[in-house]
């Protein structure tokens, strides 16, 4: 009985973080400690101090993520014939570190990020992504954006985007390649055409 209580807290706890996808860090703390009724003894600044430091670490150690191959394949594709831009939740220094380590930074005309100036309200609201398009020249019902959380779908179909692709859906998607790989047989080879 106990064995699944835990579970069924984990799996709870775990699609109420994922919820969270694409809403900026400081946002999300202050939602749970809003929640958890713990506006007396925590901050979010306090949470997001502790949440760079364990970042900080994981990465010290070696774990690092990775790239989201088949967006890359995009970027790399549409380099110099399209103008692209990064607009991302993530802390600015994170999102430019991420993409120099994945070596595409120089793909991007534009890198927008919840913290600039200009964007007025983060994700689910369209600030962030028509503040990229604006950036690059390129009016929003023209632009394709591409997405891989619930909020940020959200914010592009805000923004009128002329298509919102949800990433998570797309084959190759790394949360999704065990499965697929599964299902198909593992001694199977896949690859991806874009």
């Amino acid at each position: 009985m106990y064995q699944s209580l835990v579970y069924i807290s984990l799996v709870s706890s775990l699609r109420r973080f994922y919820a969270f996808a694409g809403a900026p860090v400081p946002d999300i703390f202050e939602t749970l400690i809003k929640e958890q009724g713990k506006q007396d003894t925590l901050t979010s600044a306090h949470c997001e101090s502790v949440k760079r430091r364990h970042h900080n670490q994981i990465e010290a150690d070696g774990q690092k993520a990775g790239p989201i191959d088949v967006i890359v394949d995009i970027a790399r594709k549409y380099h110099g014939k399209i103008p692209m831009a990064v607009a991302s939740s993530g802390w600015r220094d994170h999102v430019i570190e991420g993409l120099e380590r994945v070596g595409i930074k120089h793909l991007f005309d534009s890198i927008v990020t919840t913290d600039d100036m200009d964007v007025k309200k983060p994700k689910p609201h369209p600030d962030i992504f028509l503040v990229a398009a604006e950036r690059i020249g390129v009016k929003a019902e023209e632009c394709v954006g591409f997405e891989d959380a619930d909020f940020g779908m959200q914010s592009l179909t805000s923004a009128n985007f002329l298509y919102a692709c949800d990433v998570r859906r797309l084959r190759m998607y790394p949360r999704n390649v065990e499965k697929r790989l599964s299902e198909v047989g593992s001694s199977q080879s896949e690859s991806c055409v874009v």
